[in-house]
């Protein structure tokens, strides 16, 4: 992977960016280092940027996903009272 790996630098970027990583093969769900499963992933707070996406395989299985997004709180709010976002 280290051969073929891309950086995405933030001062390329347009004043609106979207940014997404998705991690589908990462089984994170079972990885337990000796205090039982993870209840939850997030990337840390390194990688919390401006609408910065990321997709992981869900907890639930196979067909479901896990979305972290970071967003400043007022892009938030309006989002959270969209009737269409879930």
């Amino acid at each position: 992977w280290k051969s073929s790996q891309k950086l995405f630098e933030l001062k390329d970027a347009e004043v609106k960016c979207v940014a997404v990583g998705s991690w589908p093969r990462f089984q994170v769900y079972e990885v337990d280092f000796g205090w039982g499963k993870p209840k939850g992933m997030r990337s840390g707070s390194n990688n919390q940027l401006d609408g910065m996406e990321y997709l992981y395989r869900g907890k639930r299985g196979r067909r479901s996903i896990d979305v972290e997004i970071s967003l400043q709180a007022p892009t938030m709010e309006k989002l959270e009272q969209d009737k269409g976002f879930p």
